[in-house]
């Protein structure tokens, strides 16, 4: 899976605009996966900068059904110290169609 994170979607507002492109190669026939998503980041956990959850929905194309709605919630974790630059892990449980198709997702950005 590839995202990118291309910031607020209007200077000032909270949602950011999360675009993600996934290639499938599970049983059956491959899957593409194509979404316009909007996540939503929560206030840091316990006044920490570490972890920061946050929530997800978006739509686009996903065969084989064709259309999808994604719902994810997640959380990142800064893993580098406080003198370094920021390197984020971010976990996601991801459901496509409402939780028809279910994703575990596990990743790396240097940006949140």
């Amino acid at each position: 899976s590839l995202r990118a994170d291309l910031g607020p979607l209007q200077p000032g507002s909270g949602f950011r605009f999360v675009p993600e492109l996934a290639l499938g190669f599970g049983s059956g026939s491959p899957s593409v996966l194509a979404l316009a998503n909007v996540q939503y980041p929560f206030g840091s956990v316990m006044g920490s900068r570490t972890v920061q959850p946050y929530v997800t929905l978006g739509a686009g194309i996903f065969s084989p059904s064709v259309l999808a709605v994604n719902t994810a919630v997640g959380a990142s974790f800064n893993v580098r110290s406080a003198g370094m630059s920021p390197m984020y892990t971010y976990v996601e449980l991801q459901g496509l169609n409402l939780f028809d198709y279910t994703r575990l997702m596990v990743g790396l950005t240097t940006r949140r």
